[in-house]
């Protein structure tokens, strides 16, 4: 994945919705320098003129959040079969049916069925069926 594809959406548990465009986020670290149990993210909002959003006219506030109040989920530069992206904690379904979720792993990358990479697989045949959050109900058909 390129650094230009980098992308990201956020999961507020408080809220249960996510956070996803238009927003960035500042981790705050101790004069140890470890990172704080909270981050703060800057949501830029646009205002729309006759139905089109436009992007010189636009606001900025600041949502904070506790490490436990929100997931940060990574995109993994790849899109199902419907040309959909595919996000960490996303729900696929292959063509024989198996479900399972897109996590990550520092030693693997992308993982979705048990051992396989996402890489590995033939992503013409897998399919975003909805994510962990909701649509938790997808992964009991398992």
């Amino acid at each position: 994945m390129k650094l230009q594809n980098f992308d990201f959406r956020i999961w507020d548990k408080n809220k249960n919705r996510f956070r996803t465009k238009d927003c960035s986020i500042n981790f705050h670290f101790n004069e140890e320098h470890k990172r704080e149990n909270w981050f703060k993210v800057f949501v830029y909002s646009y205002e729309n003129v006759n139905g089109i959003r436009d992007k010189n006219l636009w606001g900025v506030h600041a949502e904070y959040y506790k490490d436990d109040e929100a997931e940060i989920e990574l995109f993994t530069g790849l899109k199902d079969k419907n040309g959909n992206d595919i996000y960490e904690g996303d729900i696929l379904q292959d063509s024989k049916g198996n479900i399972n979720v897109v996590s990550f792993s520092y030693d693997s990358g992308f993982i979705v069925f048990e051992d396989s990479c996402l890489h590995e697989l033939n992503l013409k045949s897998l399919e975003v069926i909805g994510n962990i959050h909701k649509n938790p109900e997808l992964l009991d058909k398992e």
